[in-house]
């Protein structure tokens, strides 16, 4: 059975997305449509002015169709599609980590539903599952094949494969396939011109290459696979941009699209440390205030507030660049994905590999 700390970690989840998540995403992603498709519309859509549409009543629409009457078998393929995209797109937020290991009155507390230790591994096989959903979609009620669909899950599959090679490029950085462990990996701290002293332009051991210093995050560590994802997830999304009527229920999209921010800013932004604050430095600063048995508490709220304002960020770029790649016509988006994303995956995780293995032998 779940203890208490796993029930309250999971409500706490739950009411994150639904709560705060689905409709951040909802109401940046419609601002963008207002400022894009509607002159003068930047006025009325404020960034955190929700429409009275939002996941709360998405959901019940989905489950009415479902137990609705259904007049044969492929009529309940919609509704299923849907649930199974909802399930993929929560199962996902349930291994992505808001925070860290508190202690908390004696318990300990742990803010990630399942720390599994293949993580990244299961990223990419809910992907495979969304693959399989979308196809699922892609036949009408009276049995047959709809193209316009079957297009966009051949895209939705396209990016899809770029995706999981560009997140080999993280592992190879990392070595670990824990969300969490890479989480921790990236409190760590690295000389940002650290090169020139191997390249042998500055004397070893200079102490001012001791102060110019970055975090250990993704984005610094392999900027290369941040951009590759952020290209890639936007675009495997089965719905474009809200606003376009052509497929897509907006809860699933809600939810996908918060996951997919959510994954990025573990792998890519640290989590939800602090930039050159780890969490054994903030826990002792904060114990000195609150003593050590209620640092955790304390702790807890900052750490789960910085993986928000991340997610947000992440939210705001995710729409953009899903906005800028509405122009370009299914060829295109196609020969992007082959020809492109693909190629620059594969490369990014051969320099990677070479590039860890040169840091071995030197160090």
């Amino acid at each position: 059975m779940m203890g208490a700390a796993a029930v309250v970690t999971t409500l706490l989840l739950l009411a994150l997305v639904a709560g705060l998540v689905a409709p951040l995403v909802a109401s940046v992603e419609r601002r963008l449509v207002a400022l894009t498709r509607q002159p003068g519309g930047a006025g009325r859509a404020g960034l955190l002015r929700l429409r009275p549409e939002s996941p709360v009543r998405a959901l019940p629409a989905m489950l009415r169709a479902l137990v609705e009457p259904a007049t044969s078998a492929s009529a309940l393929r919609a509704p299923l599609r849907g649930l199974a995209a909802v399930a993929v797109a929560l199962s996902a937020w349930a291994i992505i980590p808001f925070g860290g290991r508190y202690t908390i009155d004696g318990r300990e507390w742990s803010l990630v539903v399942a720390d599994l230790d293949s993580g990244l591994l299961w990223v990419l096989a809910l992907g495979a599952i969304a693959c399989c959903a979308s196809l699922l979609g892609a036949w009408r009620a009276d049995g047959e094949p709809d193209p316009e669909a079957l297009r966009v899950s051949a895209r939705e599959l396209s990016y899809r494969v770029a995706l999981g090679v560009a997140v080999l490029g993280v592992l190879v950085a990392f070595g670990t396939l824990r969300l969490t462990g890479i989480g921790l990996a990236q409190q760590e701290t690295f000389r940002a011109l650290g090169f020139l002293e191997h390249l042998g332009w500055v004397a070893p051991g200079a102490a001012w290459l001791e102060s110019v210093r970055l975090p250990a995050w993704g984005v610094f560590v392999q900027p290369a696979a941040f951009g590759l994802l952020l290209i890639a997830l936007p675009s495997s999304s089965r719905r474009s941009l809200p606003g376009a009527d052509a497929g897509g229920d907006p809860l699933v999209h809600w939810l996908e699209a918060g996951a997919m921010a959510g994954l990025m800013t573990s792998m890519f932004l640290g989590g939800w440390s602090l930039p050159w604050l780890p969490d054994g430095e903030l826990a002792l600063a904060v114990a000195g205030l609150t003593g050590p048995r209620w640092a955790g508490l304390v702790a807890m709220p900052v750490h789960v507030l910085s993986f928000l304002l991340k997610l947000a960020a992440v939210v705001v770029l995710q729409a953009v660049v899903r906005s800028r790649l509405e122009g370009p016509g299914y060829a295109r988006r196609m020969r992007l994905a082959w020809a492109v994303l693909l190629p620059l995956a594969l490369l990014n995780v051969l320099l990677s590999s070479a590039g860890v293995v040169a840091l071995r032998e030197v160090g």
